[in-house]
């Protein structure tokens, strides 16, 4: 644990909500770039933008692994990739609008509770 404080019920909450989302994300990201390598009756091209897409999504769900635990741990550099990656799901959930807006609305408060001086503390900020 990076801070002097006590693990704040809502980042243990996260950090586990994100370790789960992230195996879903990596083992779905998987399937879609191995399911690609086993359909014979795409083309060429269409299997490597499968398989890039697979690998992205994969890359994805290993992000979110690592927010997770970071938010477990209580590390600092963690704190800062959560606030970058829920900036930008606040900018595309904006831009999807109105199919965007709870997320958005939900991202938000997770960015200001990020803010909250207990969470700061936590991650030794």
């Amino acid at each position: 644990m990076a801070g002097n404080a006590d693990r704040p019920l809502l980042i243990a909450i996260i950090g586990i909500l994100n370790i789960l989302g992230g195996i879903f994300i990596l083992v779905g990201g998987v399937l879609i770039a191995i399911g690609t390598l086993s359909l014979s009756d795409m083309s060429i091209d269409a299997d490597i933008a499968a398989a890039a897409i697979g690998g992205f999504v994969a890359l994805i769900g290993i992000i979110y692994l690592l927010i997770g635990y970071g938010f477990w741990q209580g590390w600092k550099f963690i704190w800062y990739l959560a606030l970058i990656c829920w900036i930008i799901s606040a900018v595309c959930g904006i831009l999807a609008f109105p199919v965007g807006l709870v997320w958005t609305i939900i991202t938000i408060i997770l960015i200001w509770y990020l803010f909250r001086p207990n969470v700061k503390s936590f991650f030794g900020i």
